[in-house]
Order: structure tokens, then sequence, then C-alpha cells
């Protein structure tokens, strides 16, 4: 037993162990009360806003003609972590159809990790993450805790919008990083967002990304069943949609 404990790999394991229980202990101990409380929310953001456009149309069929099972999958996983992410939202006063950006990130996996290195379901970066309060390290890595890393996401897209102070160009942000966004700002000042996302440079992952979270809250907003539709009544129902949020 002796020698079991004094295994360097045995410690190693141990240490892993520890670190795991203490991050479920603090979740709940700390969760929403690191920086505003259910009690003492934030303020209020600006509602989403829906700007129409050929790419959210075309985000909307994605979504309900040609691959339904994205959303479909989502909301299963969401479903075991709705009552607390939608309180977490409403006490950074971040409108709570952008739960729907881990839709699009993730599914609300909290495993996924990216080719690039971002990790669960808000796919955070390291460098992103601990600048909102989450540890990362080889014992620890609050990205994949769902409340912790939901928490640290609702500041940060509070953050972008009080910066932009529009959420279309705040969920680019939160996909491409707030300077790049702020060079296509300034080389096109006088343009609105889908005319500067359809300009030359500008990221087409980044497009779509904004496009396809505004479709999932949509969706979710008209409770729109997440399976399979065609086109003709797709087609139908955007025109209803269009003058439901005119």
């Amino acid at each position: 037993m002796l020698r079991l404990f004094l295994n360097p790999r045995f410690f190693s394991l141990l240490l892993i162990l520890l670190a795991s229980c203490s991050s479920m202990d603090d979740r709940h101990g700390s969760l929403r009360t690191r920086y505003y409380s259910f009690e003492h929310p934030a303020p209020p953001l600006d509602r989403l806003r829906f700007q129409w456009s050929p790419e959210l149309e075309y985000s909307l069929k994605h979504y309900l003609v040609i691959d339904p099972g994205h959303l479909k999958v989502a909301k299963q996983n969401r479903d075991q972590y709705e009552p607390e992410l939608k309180t977490i939202f409403y006490t950074y006063g971040v409108p709570q159809e952008l739960i729907n950006v881990a839709a699009i990130e993730s599914k609300f996996n909290i495993y996924a990790r990216s080719s690039y290195g971002a990790v669960g379901i808000w796919q955070f970066m390291k460098p992103t993450a601990r600048q909102y309060g989450l540890k990362v390290s080889l014992l620890r890595d609050e990205r994949k805790d769902p409340l912790l890393s939901t928490e640290a996401a609702a500041l940060y897209l509070r953050d972008l919008y009080q910066q932009f102070h529009d959420w279309h160009w705040a969920l680019a942000a939160y996909n491409a990083g707030p300077a790049r966004v702020m060079q296509f700002i300034r080389q096109y000042p006088n343009l609105s967002f889908w005319d500067v996302a359809r300009t030359p440079g500008f990221p087409g992952q980044t497009k779509a990304f904004v496009s396809r979270v505004l479709a999932a809250s949509i969706i979710e907003k008209n409770n729109i069943p997440c399976s399979r539709i065609d086109e003709a009544l797709l087609t139908r129902m955007i025109s209803v949609l269009k003058m439901a949020h005119a």
C-alpha cells in the first residue's frame, strides 16, 4: 500500500481527482456571484434585433431543410443545463437567445475541441478563457465546465456589445476577434454589417457564424420544431417571420 502512495503516477491521478471535485464545489458556490448576482443583476442590454439578409435566410434553410439534426442534438445536450444557462444570461443582462452561440459553436458538447485549440461548449481559446476568469491548466480546464464557462461567455458577450453597440458586430467579434472586426468597421464606416460581410477579405466563416446564430435564435424564439421541412413551406414561413420581426 505504501508503495502505491509513493508511485508518482498514482499521486498525479489523485491531484486530478481532487481538482475535479473542487471544480464541482466551486461552480455552485461562486458561479453567479463573481461579478453580478441574480438578486443584483447587470443592467439589461438591448434585445437581439434581426437584420434580414439572404445569408440569414440561407441559414434558416440550412437548419430546417439541409441539416435539421444539428439543432436537435444541440437542444438535447442543452436541456440538462437550460435553467442555469438562462439564469446566468439574465444575471449578466445578455439576451437569452444568444445562448444559441453555444449551439452553433459546439452543439453544447462540453468535450468539443477545435483544430485551433478552442475547448468546451463556448469554444474558448486559452487567452480569452483566462481573461474572463477561467482556470486552464493540465489539472483543470474550466472551459469544459458548462456553467463556469457560460458565465465567462455571458461576460464576454456583454463586453463585446458594449464595445460595438450592435449584436451583429458583437457576434462577429466573438468569432473572429475584436481587433479584426474593428479593422473592417474602420475600413467601411458607413456600411451595415451585412454589406461589410460581403466585401472581399471578410472571413466567410464569421459571416456564416453570425447568420447561423441569428437563424437558431429565430427558430427557438418562434418554437419552430427542429425537423426537416420542404423548401416551399420554408419560403412561406420566412415571409411570415419577416412580417413578425419587421
